[in-house]
Parts: structure tokens; sequence; C-alpha cells
């Protein structure tokens, strides 16, 4: 992805937003291809959390300190979609999700490293060194996951739903060097693989430990969404409107489907008829 580098003010302004919220989450930097943020993971401390918070905030006075006047069309527009997306974080900040999902840490940790074997955007061995560095930064990620997982906030569906995904994520680290044919870099891959396993089964015990203990909930309520939806997401209705327009749509289709239905097989019960699609296969491979 370009970072900006134009003469403009907002060039710099964006450029330092970007080279910010990269650091502050490496696996954005690598999904935008820029492979300077490859090696690292992101910092989930308790302390490092807040200091992105009050971050953000700043971010927030800077964004609104520029003056409209002083920015073409697309700036504007950059500039907006920039405090929604930080509107959105401040929102949904008092709800704390990283106390609540092991998703923050087994997922990040897996997706790391699948990540740069998607995109493969360095040499062999440069990228080998990247997965290494990742996996062995998978130990210290999900330690954090084990002293910020709240058992009074987390759902019991969400603590077991994350079992598989740690589960896989020990599979994947042992399996990952066999994505490599240098010696060299197959031998360093699966001894950062190996530390990575470890650290993942480890951390399944302790999620395990804590599904019969939690009580917390999964939705986050109609305020935030309203929040999210309005601020957000720039839209002009709530989760009220958003479930009404929702039903209409559906009505609309199921109404549709009733009279294809109605048209193939007789009858008004289209899940019925779309069901019986799955009949019409090949008899073998």
């Amino acid at each position: 992805m370009p970072i900006p580098t134009g003469d403009r003010p907002f060039d710099t302004l964006a450029a330092e937003l970007v080279a910010d919220q990269c650091a502050a989450n490496p696996l954005l930097g690598t999904v935008l291809g820029l492979t300077e943020y490859d090696g690292s993971l992101p910092d989930m401390s308790a302390a490092a959390i807040e200091q992105r918070d009050r971050g953000e905030d700043a971010w927030v006075e800077r964004l609104r300190a520029l003056d409209d006047a002083d920015l073409s069309d697309d700036e504007r527009i950059d500039r907006d979609l920039a405090l929604m997306v930080l509107a959105g974080r401040a929102h949904m900040r008092d709800w704390a999700d990283w106390r609540r999902s092991p998703d923050h840490y087994a997922g990040t940790a897996l997706s790391s490293v699948f990540i740069l074997l998607t995109h493969r955007l360095r040499g062999e061995t440069e990228l080998a060194q990247a997965v290494a560095a990742r996996l062995r930064g998978t130990p210290a990620l999900l330690e954090q996951g084990t002293d910020n997982l709240d058992p009074a906030l987390a759902h019991p569906a969400l603590l077991t739903r994350a079992l598989g995904q740690i589960g896989a994520g020990a599979a994947y680290a042992r399996s990952v060097a066999d994505e490599f044919t240098d010696e060299a870099s197959v031998a360093l891959v699966r001894e950062a693989g190996e530390e990575a396993a470890t650290a993942y089964e480890r951390f399944g015990e302790h999620v395990r430990s804590l599904v019969d203990k939690a009580s917390g909930d999964w939705a986050v309520g109609e305020a935030r969404y309203d929040a999210l939806l309005t601020d957000a997401e720039g839209l002009g209705y709530g989760t009220r409107a958003l479930r009404d327009k929702g039903q209409a749509a559906y009505d609309e289709l199921a109404a549709d489907m009733t009279r294809r239905a109605q048209e193939l097989r007789g009858t008004d019960d289209f899940i019925a008829v779309v069901k019986t699609f799955n009949d019409d296969h090949p008899a073998t491979p």
C-alpha cells in the first residue's frame, strides 16, 4: 500500500497515522504489504492497550483540529473516515473485548503467520526469518491472554469456541516448517514452531479452566450498536431501524422464493425445495 509522500500537511499527518497504527498492530502492516512489520506481533498487555487508547484520543484531537478549508475533498473524506474508525473503537472501549475473547491472542498469533505465507512478499530466507520471529513471539502474546482474560466478563461459548482455534494453532505451528525447502529455513521455523505449539497448548489448558467459571456476556447491547451504526458506520439510523430494514428485505426475498417454489414444485416451502438441490450432484468425484 502506498503511504502518502506528498508535501501537503495532510500527507505528513496521514503517513504518521499509518505508521502509528501499524506499530500498534503489525498484522495490519503485513496485510497492507508493508514488510517492515512482518517480524512483529502486537503488544496486548493491559498497559499497552491503555496507552493505545490514550494515543487514539490524541489522534482524534489532531484530526479534528484540521481546518476543512485547508483540505481537498479527498483529504476531508480520509480525515472523516479515520475519525469514524476511532469513534467506533472509543464506543467499544468499555466493553473490553480483549478481556472476554481468546481470539485476540490465539487468532492473532495464528493469522500472523498464515498471512505471511499467503502474501509471500519475501524470498524464502527472509520469509522464514519473519515466520520464525512471529512464532517466537507467540508465547508472550498468549501469556498476555492468560493475564487478561476475565471469567467474569467472558462468555463460556466464546471460550469453548476458541479451544478449536487454539488446537489448530498448535498443529499449524508444528507443521508450518513444511512450507519451506531450504534446510536452514526448515530448521529455524521448526524450532520456533515447537515453542509456539507448546505455548498454544498451555494457553488452551488455561482457557479450558475458565469455561466453567465464565459468567459474562457476548452481546454488546443496543446502545453500543446504535453508536457504532451512527458514528462508526455513518448510517442515519440505529439498531431497531436496521432490524426493520433487514426484516423488510427478508420478507421481499421470501415472497419471491415462495413464488418460485410454487412454480417449480407446487409448494410454499422454499427452504425444503432448496434443500433438494443438494441431491443433484455427480455420483462420484
